[in-house]
C-alpha cells in the first residue's frame, strides 16, 4: 500500500525525504536510459581524463548529466513560491542528486588472451540505491537547522 505524508514544517525528515526522493528519481531515470527504455537518452559515451594508459575508455557509462537534468526539471518544477520553505526543498533536492553523481563508480573489464588483462574497458556505474541510502542517512543524523535571510534583495538559507 502507498501512503502519501504531507509534510508541513520543515524538519530533518521532511529534508531527507526530499533528498532520497530526488536522488531516487535520479538513479531511476540513468537506469532507464542504460537500458534503453528512454529514447532521448543511452550511454554517456563521452570518455572522462585518462589518467592511466593501461585502460581505454568504454562500455556503457551512467548518463549522470541527462539523469540530473531531468530530475531537476520534475522535482524542482512544484517548488515554485519563492519562500524558505521551498528554498530549503530546492536544496535538499540536489543534495539528493548531486549525492548519486558523487558515488558514481568505475567499473572496468579485462580483456585478453585466456583472462589476460593485456586491456581494460572501464565505465562509469550507478552506485547502488542502498549506498545512496545509507549515505543520506548519516547526512540526515549530522544535519543543522538553517534559516534564510534576505541578502541584496534575494532570499538565502544560512546555519542558525
Amino acid at each position: 500500500m502507498l501512503v502519501f505524508f504531507l509534510l508541513c514544517a520543515g524538519s530533518k525528515e521532511a529534508a531527507f525525504t526530499y533528498a532520497i526522493a530526488s536522488a531516487g528519481a535520479v538513479h531511476s531515470i540513468v537506469a532507464a536510459c542504460a537500458r534503453g527504455n528512454i529514447s532521448l537518452c543511452g550511454c554517456d559515451r563521452t570518455p572522462l581524463s585518462q589518467q592511466n594508459q593501461d585502460w581505454k575508455w568504454g562500455g556503457c557509462s551512467a548518463d549522470i548529466g541527462f539523469g540530473m537534468k531531468f530530475a531537476r526539471k520534475f522535482l524542482d518544477a512544484r517548488e515554485i513560491e519563492g519562500d524558505a520553505r521551498s528554498l530549503m526543498n530546492l536544496h535538499n533536492n540536489r543534495v539528493g542528486r548531486k549525492l548519486v553523481k558523487n558515488l558514481l563508480r568505475t567499473d572496468c573489464k579485462c580483456h585478453g588472451v585466456s583472462g589476460s588483462c593485456v586491456m581494460r574497458t572501464c565505465w562509469k556505474s550507478l552506485p547502488t540505491l542502498r549506498a545512496i541510502g545509507d549515505l543520506l542517512m548519516r547526512k540526515y543524523h549530522r544535519a543543522r537547522p538553517v534559516m534564510t535571510i534576505q541578502d541584496h534583495g534575494k532570499l538565502v538559507l544560512i546555519n542558525k
